[in-house]
């Protein structure tokens, strides 16, 4: 897991990736119910127990941005997910 966190520190650096953690204890203003993928160009892949899918539908495609614009306002970003990842980081190696 050290290795892990480890890249996801370098992760928060990149300028062309948005990183953000929910932090524990917070509510969400919409339920995560599964994972789900948006690409640029109106493509969306989600991922569900018993299958997936892939559409370019617009309307599915907003229904996704507006639900992962909803999730965006509960995260930690920038230099706070950072000192999270780094917290998680000292923990890790304080357990050993």
């Amino acid at each position: 897991m050290a290795g892990q966190i480890d890249r996801l520190i370098a992760v928060t650096q990149l300028p062309n990736v948005r990183f953000g953690i929910v932090p524990s204890g917070i509510d969400l203003p919409a339920p995560a119910q599964h994972g789900f993928w948006l690409f640029d160009d109106g493509l969306l892949y989600i991922e569900v127990l018993h299958t997936e899918l892939t559409t370019r539908d617009a309307d599915d495609v907003q229904l996704y941005r507006d639900y992962l614009a909803a999730l965006w306002t509960a995260d930690a970003e920038g230099e706070d997910a950072r000192a999270t990842l780094l917290r998680v980081q000292s923990d890790l190696a304080q357990t050993g």
